[in-house]
């Protein structure tokens, strides 16, 4: 009786690894996917998918990519210098007398490239959506949103996870509202104001 017990046993935990085993591959491979990119972006990415709904013929084909190759020249500059403002920024943590002036001028100017290169990518798909036909700006009108999502990352919704709120009075509160646990003395901290 315990020698089938013990065969049981030994049948459900290697069963339970096998399970575990599958679950944790699906999970990887589904994070490598997010990873790596959309099915369509692997197969060429928002362009790919636009020519290919819209139809474009070897004519226009070859002005779309010429456009494409000047967006991404366009776009890699105004990225660099983003990233040259990002640095400034988060360098101004280092002097501890910054103004607050100082912060927020810095803060605009690093959110001016970002804005910068969603307006380049506005008028880059302006020109693209003239060098189609009536019908396939049509098309493209129902689509753009699609190429969008295709071109980067989800846009964030709300607050960002796991992170602080912030009230209005600038102390740090937890995202819910409600207090912070008490401290592992146990005593309580003073109620909000």
């Amino acid at each position: 009786m315990k020698q089938t017990n013990t065969k049981i046993m030994g049948v459900v935990i290697l069963v339970l690894i096998i399970l575990n085993v599958a679950t944790l591959t699906s999970i990887w491979y589904h994070h490598k996917q997010e990873m790596d990119g959309t099915e369509s972006r692997k197969r060429g990415g928002a362009g790919s998918f636009l020519i290919k709904e819209l139809g474009f013929d070897s004519a226009q084909k070859l002005a779309y990519q010429q456009l494409r190759e000047q967006h991404q020249k366009d776009l890699r500059a105004i990225r660099e210098q983003l990233k040259d403002g990002k640095e400034a920024y988060f360098g101004l943590l280092a002097d501890s007398s910054v103004s607050e002036a100082t912060i927020k001028a810095s803060a605009l100017k690093a959110a001016g490239m970002e804005q910068e290169i969603d307006i380049e990518t506005f008028h880059h798909f302006q020109k693209v959506r003239a060098l189609c036909t009536p019908e396939q700006k049509k098309k493209f009108d129902t689509i753009i949103k699609d190429v969008v999502k295709l071109m980067g990352p989800p846009m964030q919704q709300g607050p960002p996870p796991h992170g602080l709120g912030r009230r209005d009075d600038n102390r740090q509160t937890p995202p819910d509202g409600d207090r912070f646990p008490p401290p592992p003395d146990g005593n309580q901290p003073p109620p909000r104001q």
